[in-house]
């Protein structure tokens, strides 16, 4: 189905709904009525893992915020099945200086009972092709180290480990490891458009 999504603001996305292999499952750009899945998905891994160094639950409002604050280089993708979001993912700013305007990092987050089913591979393939064909050259991802599933998903999909930092978070009163991991997606020769 390759149906227009309106963005948060009225004006129609760049980005269109996709299907996917997995019957019934289909992505589609992010709208405002999906705050509270992206909120009740995040706040899970917030206040029960390590997937995120975040420490205190997300409200509705501030993903609404997310939302509608996004620039369309920044996409949030959001994983349907049966009209119900069951995942989301998203690109952002790698960092605010103006040198860092080609790199992208990502973040994808499922359902825990959604977990395991290629839903998350579906998801990077996504932002991984919005990042190529807005013509960005890097993509980063930052992860504990004890997350396996996600480090895993990174590096099928092309990630390679490039940086590992010892002890640099804490949360449920332990010291956690960060693993850095990237993708070029151009060539080195590769001359890009000012950002």
């Amino acid at each position: 189905m390759s149906s227009a999504a309106e963005s948060p603001e009225g004006h129609t996305a760049e980005a269109r709904a996709v299907d996917t292999p997995l019957p019934g499952l289909q992505l589609r750009p992010a709208q405002l009525h999906d705050a509270a899945a992206i909120a009740a998905i995040l706040n899970h891994y917030i206040v029960f893992t390590t997937a995120t160094f975040m420490t205190e639950p997300v409200s509705v409002d501030s993903r609404r915020a997310f939302i509608v604050e996004r620039k369309p280089e920044h996409p949030i993708w959001v994983a349907e099945r049966d009209g119900v979001a069951i995942g989301w993912a998203a690109l952002a700013q790698h960092q605010p200086r103006s040198a860092y305007g080609h790199t992208l990092e990502n973040s994808i987050y499922l359902h825990p009972g959604h977990v395991g089913r290629g839903i998350g591979t579906l998801l990077m393939s996504q932002l991984v092709a919005d990042a190529q064909r807005r013509g960005f050259h890097s993509l980063i991802a930052g992860a504990c180290s004890e997350q396996a599933g996600s480090l895993a998903l990174h590096e099928r999909m092309g990630y390679r480990r490039c940086a590992h930092f010892h002890e640099v978070a804490r949360k449920f009163d332990r010291w956690l490891d960060v693993v850095y991991l990237e993708r070029l997606l151009q060539p080195a020769s590769h001359d890009p458009a000012p950002r």
